[in-house]
């Protein structure tokens, strides 16, 4: 059970879903790329958030590809984010 307020209605955002929309964005933001430039640095990014969401999520009682809502699934990849960011700082 989710320790998240989990209120908006079945069909609406999961976890996965806004990652996918902000590596959408992310990417439109680019200088111009080539299709396969533009593939790799999606993927890159897509291994880098990936685990640290699913752990988040999988501590807050859900996964990242049921519908939770805009905000928890925001909320989960905020927390997401510190611990991506921190693993980043560790790898320079």
């Amino acid at each position: 059970m989710s320790d998240l307020n989990v209120t908006d209605p079945p069909d609406s955002i999961s976890v996965e879903e806004l990652i996918i929309g902000h590596l959408c964005i992310a990417a439109a933001e680019l200088e111009p790329l080539t299709r396969a430039d533009l593939m790799i640095e999606t993927i890159d990014t897509w291994r880098k958030v990936w685990p640290a969401a699913e752990a988040v999520a999988q501590v807050h009682g859900v996964t990242i590809t049921e519908p939770v809502g805009i905000v928890a699934a925001s909320s989960i990849l905020a927390e997401a984010g510190v611990f991506i960011k921190a693993e980043q700082e560790a790898g320079r």
